[in-house]
C-alpha cells in the first residue's frame, strides 16, 4: 500500500471517529456539564450588598445571614471594593495603596469628620457624573450571580441598584442601618418597582422625616425593626454571666464600649469613670485595640472602683445583659443593640458628629433612652447623679420597653418568604 493511499485511510478514520465522538458528546453533555461547570445551589439566592466602611454595615450583614443562612443561598458582597473596584478615585489616585473605604475609615478613626464628609460630598459627584459606568458594572455583575433577591445594608449605590433591578424584576429590599434614612437614599426618587421595599428601623416621626426627598408608596416600607445579630434578641441568666466573667455581684455595672476604632475614647473616658465615689464595676471593652490594655490598667481606681478590660469577644450581648448602664459612641448599630437589650445609654457627644449619626444622638435624647455626655469633664458628676437616683434608670428602661420593638429575624425571614418563597 502506497503511502499516499495509507494517509487518505488515516484522515478518513480520523473523521469517522470524530463524527463518532460528536455524537457521544451531544449525549453526555448535560451530565458532563454537571461536573465541568460550576454547579448553583438548589437554594434560592440572596445578594447582601454591604460596606465595610464602619462597623454597622457588617454587623447588619452578619446578622441577616444569620437569620437565612439556614434556608437560602446568601452571599455578602463589598460592592465598592469587590464590584466597582475599576471606578475607585481613591485607588487611582493613591497608585493602588488605598481604597475608597480604606481612606474613609482613616478619618473616621483620627476624628477628621471634615474630611469623611468631604469624601462622601465628592463620592456623590464622581458617582453622578458616572452613574451609566457605574450601572452597566453593577448590572453585568448582577447578571453573572444571578439572584433571585438583592438586599442592601450601605448607602449611596441604592438608586442605581433600585434602577437594574426594575428592568430586571427582581426584588430589592434596602435596610438602612442608621436611623437617619438619608444617605441610603441617594438617586432614589419616586421608585415604581413594585419589588422596591425600604426598612424603616424605628416607628418615630423624626425617622419617618428623613424618608420623605424620596416620594416613597406606603406600600413599599417595611417595619421590621434593625437587624442585630440573634445574640441580642435572647434572654440570659445575669448571675451567671457574672460568675463568667468575674463581675461582683452587689455592685452596679458600667459598660463603656466606643467601636472597633475609638481607643482614644476608651481611655478618656476610663480615666474619668474612675473618680466616681460610689462603687461600681467597668467594663472597659477595647476589642482589638489591644495597644490601650497598659494605660488602662495603669489607672489608679478609686475605693470601691472595680473593672474588666475585656479584649474581642463575641459575646457583646452577654456583656449588656449585666450591665445596667452603657456609654457608647452615636453610630446607629450599637445604639440599636442597646435598644433591643433594655439598655439605658450614655451617649457620647463630646466630639462632632457625622451628618447621619445626629439624628441618633436625637433620639436616645428626646424618646428618653439615656443622656448625651457634651462635656467630658461632666461625665462624673452626670453617672453620680444617675447612681444616686435608682428612679431614673427605671424610667429610661420603662421608655425603652414600650418601643415593642419587633423581633428583626422573624421580621426579615417572613419578608423573604414573601417575596420568593422558601
Amino acid at each position: 500500500m502506497s503511502s499516499k493511499i495509507y494517509r487518505v485511510l488515516i484522515g478518513i478514520l480520523i473523521i469517522f471517529a470524530s463524527i463518532i465522538a460528536l455524537f457521544i458528546l451531544r449525549d453526555y453533555m448535560p451530565l458532563a456539564k454537571r461536573f465541568i461547570m460550576p454547579m448553583r445551589s438548589e437554594r434560592k439566592k440572596i445578594l447582601i450588598f454591604t460596606s465595610s466602611g464602619g462597623r454597622g454595615h457588617t454587623s447588619a450583614t452578619e446578622a441577616i445571614q444569620e437569620y437565612l443562612g439556614d434556608r437560602y443561598e446568601v452571599k455578602p458582597v463589598y460592592v465598592l471594593h469587590e464590584v466597582l473596584q475599576e471606578i475607585d478615585f481613591i485607588h487611582k489616585i493613591t497608585g493602588g495603596s488605598y481604597y475608597a473605604e480604606e481612606m474613609y475609615n482613616y478619618f473616621l478613626a483620627h476624628k477628621q469628620i471634615g474630611l469623611v464628609k468631604a469624601m462622601v460630598y465628592a463620592g456623590h459627584v464622581f458617582l453622578n457624573l458616572r452613574r451609566r459606568a457605574v450601572e452597566r458594572i453593577l448590572d453585568a455583575y448582577i447578571e453573572s450571580e444571578a439572584p433571585d433577591m438583592i438586599i442592601s445594608v450601605m448607602p449611596t449605590i441604592n438608586g442605581m441598584t433600585q434602577t437594574i433591578i426594575h428592568k430586571r424584576a427582581i426584588p430589592f429590599w434596602l435596610i438602612p442601618t442608621d436611623f437617619d434614612a438619608s444617605g441610603f437614599l441617594f438617586q432614589l426618587y419616586k421608585p415604581q418597582s413594585d419589588l422596591f421595599f425600604i426598612n424603616c428601623a424605628l416607628q418615630d416621626e423624626m425617622v419617618e422625616r428623613t424618608f420623605k426627598p424620596a416620594r416613597l408608596k406606603p406600600t413599599q416600607f417595611t417595619f421590621i425593626g434593625m437587624p442585630v445579630r440573634q445574640q441580642f434578641l435572647k434572654q440570659y441568666d445575669k448571675a451567671s454571666v457574672k460568675q463568667k466573667y468575674n463581675v461582683p455581684d452587689h455592685k452596679p455595672v458600667i459598660m463603656v464600649m466606643m467601636g472597633g476604632r475609638g481607643a482614644q475614647a476608651i481611655e478618656k473616658l476610663a480615666e474619668q469613670l474612675v473618680k466616681l465615689q460610689t462603687p461600681v464595676h467597668l467594663l472597659l471593652c477595647i476589642g482589638k485595640q489591644t495597644e490601650v490594655k497598659e494605660s488602662l490598667l495603669l489607672l489608679e481606681p478609686a475605693p470601691g472602683i472595680t473593672l474588666s478590660i475585656i479584649e474581642f469577644t463575641p459575646h457583646i450581648a452577654e456583656l449588656m445583659a449585666i450591665s445596667d448602664l452603657f456609654v457608647t459612641k452615636s453610630g446607629g448599630q450599637s445604639i440599636s443593640e442597646a435598644l433591643y437589650m433594655g439598655l439605658p445609654m450614655l451617649v457620647d457627644a463630646t466630639d462632632q458628629a457625622i451628618d447621619w449619626e445626629l439624628l441618633n444622638r436625637k433620639i436616645v435624647e428626646k424618646r428618653g433612652f439615656g443622656v448625651l455626655v457634651k462635656r467630658l469633664h461632666k461625665l462624673v458628676p452626670m453617672v453620680q447623679k444617675i447612681l444616686d437616683n435608682p428612679m431614673q434608670l427605671a424610667e429610661w428602661k420603662a421608655n425603652i420597653k414600650a418601643l415593642n420593638l419587633p423581633n428583626p429575624r422573624n421580621g426579615v425571614r417572613d419578608q423573604i418568604q414573601k417575596l420568593i418563597g422558601k
